[in-house]
């Protein structure tokens, strides 16, 4: 025998391991202690727990008296005046969950998925990376049916942290981390690939394909040196300003370049400390190491 019931629950915390609810019938002004939740799956290790209705949700129990006289918790309904879904038109057709700590995840009609944080961080896949302008309702304290209504807030002062994190299993490396991002450059289509990886042993590389097919890549060791490849470098400091700072030796395969005087700021020194026997300041300057048989170099020009 089958018996069902509007019930409002009145207690969610007694029974958490269990998944079990306190109720009161509304029509028979009784209580039932114990109620179970029902859920899409339930098993001893697997299956959804833990999302049980808060205290003065209302929904349907059903009494199974053939079942050992047990109470189930069928589901809730949403009161017309706490209805979390508004009017707006890209709202209709969405399926939303939103918690009490204000954190929702919803799908649109379109297919676009939105995770939302009450800080103002959100994670959205779809057309438009744009977050709807919306209002939280929030319950008033001690009163189910009354909601206040606050702007959503755009950011707050602290940040929030977003976590990717790989664990060492016995001793081995980790699974590598990869984003992969494909997209057309132009109006013919031609896909083009970046990858961002960060691999077993904390190395980092990025490797960008550029509209002409060329790849620009920086990567970053371990121990924390730079290296990068791309067709042209431009580095300008702010208002043209000191551009490059190298504390430590600077090196080439290939000539310097300069369109401009080569200043010393301080003495030169050479590599034991001592002057060198020649010095640049003020002017440009050539110096030919080519020499002929075993005959000395010659004197360098200024």
């Amino acid at each position: 025998m089958i018996s069902a019931f509007i019930a409002r629950v009145i207690s969610n915390d007694e029974y958490p391991d269990e998944d079990c609810i306190d109720v009161v019938f509304i029509r028979e002004s009784m209580g039932k202690i114990k109620v179970h939740v029902l859920h899409d799956r339930a098993n001893p290790l697997y299956g959804r727990s833990g999302n049980l209705p808060d205290v003065g949700e209302t929904g349907i129990v059903i009494r199974l008296g053939d079942f050992g006289d047990m109470y189930y918790w069928l589901g809730s309904f949403h009161d017309p005046c706490d209805n979390i879904c508004g009017k707006e038109a890209f709202e209709f057709g969405r399926s939303l969950f939103h918690h009490e700590s204000d954190v929702w995840h919803q799908i649109l009609k379109d297919g676009t998925v939105e995770f939302s944080h009450p800080s103002g961080t959100f994670i959205k896949l779809g057309a438009s990376t744009t977050l709807n302008p919306r209002k939280r309702f929030q319950r008033v304290s001690n009163k189910y049916n009354q909601k206040e209504v606050k702007d959503y807030p755009n950011r707050v002062e602290e940040p929030i942290a977003l976590t990717i994190n790989h664990t060492w299993l016995n001793g081995g490396a980790s699974a590598s981390t990869y984003a992969i991002d494909k997209r057309k450059q132009n109006h013919t289509g031609d896909i083009k690939t970046t990858k961002l990886v960060l691999d077993t042993l904390g190395n980092i590389s990025l490797d960008h394909e550029t509209a002409t097919g060329t790849h620009m890549t920086l990567s970053i060791d371990n121990a924390g040196n730079v290296s990068a490849s791309a067709p042209t470098f431009y580095l300008t400091g702010i208002g043209g300003q000191t551009a490059v700072t190298i504390n430590g030796t600077l090196h080439t395969t290939n000539n310097i370049l300069c369109d401009t005087d080569i200043k010393a700021v301080a003495q030169v020194y050479d590599m034991n400390g001592t002057m060198p026997t020649f010095c640049m300041s003020g002017m440009r300057a050539t110096y030919n190491l080519h020499q002929h048989d075993n005959s000395p170099p010659p004197t360098p020009s200024m």
